[in-house]
């Protein structure tokens, strides 16, 4: 009895502790239970109550950095050799010069049409055409009648250079025609002051004639050389007057011829300096002085002559009554 007692006591305790395993941590017990039905190979009773097992707490995220694929280093493209050292035929107008010039001692150039250049120094290089300095003076060189070794060397492409040539080209005919119309201009302007010195010949030559006429009347008024003393004295003052309109008519057309002359020598003068600034080579240092020490004779010469006009008019305008 005491043995069965204790049994049972022992039953009801394991039975007691499996409640409040159950009640409390469900998970442990449906744990243990399924543990148990393994060992005894034994199906789980199909009228054991089913305690919902709350899901697991959410496992802790745990922040992942993005990682980037890191493409493959690419090999930069290599820059374009000096014999291509230019841009693609639809792009800009850009060259690239070698840089530096190439040079070589006592170098000789010969083109395709047979001329010969000794002693060559390169002083500037464009798409189509070279400018050089030899033996003979030197000018500028199409870069296609050089030989290919050459044109190697001054970065010679035959698209660019003509389409260089043909904006060269275009340019100009852009000039010519800016030069026509300047010349024109100037033309106009040139045939307006001619226009206004004839009406200014008309009046002095119509004071003139009025003067000579004067005097003609002193003359038939005074009768002959037995006149009385005061008639040379009229007669001297018309003509003085007849001289001083001629020196005045005179005056201003040399005034005029001053002023076309100017104008011509002043274009040269321009035409000088932009051939300076564009063909250099072609440049003529003397002839550009000779031309300059002209211009300023002109202006001085003229200036002399403003000042007498000037002159004659104050004193003419004092003695009129």
């Amino acid at each position: 009895m005491d043995r069965f007692a204790s049994f049972v006591g022992l039953l009801i305790l394991v039975a007691c502790v499996g409640a409040w395993v159950h009640a409390v941590h469900p998970e442990v017990y449906q744990s243990a239970l399924a543990k148990v039905q393994a060992y005894s190979g034994g199906a789980p009773a199909t009228n054991q109550i089913q305690t919902p097992v709350p899901p697991p707490p959410p496992a802790a995220t745990t922040t992942t950095a993005q990682v980037t694929a890191i493409p493959a280093p690419v090999a930069p493209t290599p820059p374009p050799s000096p014999a291509h050292a230019v841009v693609e035929s639809t792009g800009p107008l850009v060259f690239i010069p070698p840089n530096p010039l190439p040079a070589q001692p006592n170098w000789t150039w010969m083109t395709t049409d047979g001329k010969v250049y000794k002693n060559v120094v390169i002083k500037m290089v464009e798409a189509d055409c070279v400018t050089v300095i030899d033996e003979d003076g030197g000018g500028r060189i199409e870069i296609a009648l050089l030989p290919p070794d050459i044109q190697k060397l001054l970065n010679y492409n035959p698209a660019l250079a003509k389409r260089f040539n043909d904006q060269r080209i275009k340019d100009d005919e852009l000039a010519r025609a800016a030069e026509a119309a300047k010349k024109q201009a100037m033309a106009q302007q040139a045939a307006v002051a001619a226009q206004a010195q004839a009406a200014a010949n008309l009046q002095n030559g119509q004071a003139l004639t009025r003067l000579q006429n004067e005097l003609a009347a002193a003359k038939q008024a005074n009768g002959t050389a037995d006149a009385p003393k005061e008639a040379p004295d009229e007669r001297t003052q018309a003509e003085l007057n007849i001289q001083s309109a001629q020196e005045e008519a005179d005056r201003k057309g040399q005034i005029a011829n001053y002023n076309a002359e100017i104008a011509e020598v002043t274009r040269d003068m321009d035409h000088l300096i932009d051939q300076k600034e564009h063909d250099p080579m072609d440049f003529n240092q003397s002839k550009f002085e000779d031309v300059k020490d002209k211009l300023r004779q002109l202006k001085s010469d003229l200036a002399t002559l403003m000042t007498q006009e000037a002159e004659f008019n104050k004193a003419h305008s004092e003695s009129s009554p």
